[in-house]
């Protein structure tokens, strides 16, 4: 409860385990899955400089709700994992490569770290893997998916929310 990440303006990840007395950046670098890679952080002025673009934008952050250790970046560079509060990253590859679709919007099962869902667009992605295989679906809006939430009173239940 004492753990707290900050996102800033320019995309620096910070994380702080003192309940904000001291933080530290958080420089995710990743590969993809296929290269078996994990990076471990190192500090640089814009800790995502390999992974965004200075035109791409950290768009969704998520904490996996079983597992507080797992945090999940999206953005149109794609989709990050972080097993162990932030300091490695891998690069989960949905079906759509992210520099045709990107990642928008996480959400995983509230009770099961093996069921993932990303927003790519109008697309909504889905594994039941922990993200080692993707299948989608694209839903029949015009707008992109801004936002996804799973009901944790009932699981079966999700939402969505969609904009420009």
């Amino acid at each position: 409860s004492r753990e707290i990440f900050v996102i800033t303006a320019s995309d620096n990840l910070f994380k702080s385990a003192d309940g904000r007395e001291n933080f530290a950046a958080l420089a995710p670098e990743a590969r993809s899955t296929e290269d078996q890679g994990i990076i471990s952080s190192a500090p640089r002025p814009n800790p995502f400089g390999s992974i965004l673009g200075s035109r791409d934008r950290i768009s969704a952050f998520l904490l996996d709700p079983n597992d507080f250790f797992t945090l999940y970046l999206g953005s149109a560079e794609g989709l990050l994992r972080s097993r162990d509060g932030g300091f490695n990253w891998e690069r989960l590859n949905l079906l759509i490569p992210p520099e045709d679709l990107p990642v928008s919007a996480l959400t995983v099962h509230p009770r099961s770290s093996q069921v993932i869902f990303a927003g790519a667009g109008t697309q909504l992605h889905q594994s039941t893997d922990g993200g080692v295989s993707w299948s989608f679906a694209a839903l029949p809006v015009t707008s992109r998916i801004q936002s996804l939430a799973i009901s944790p009173l009932e699981p079966q239940l999700m939402f969505a929310t969609l904009g420009r």
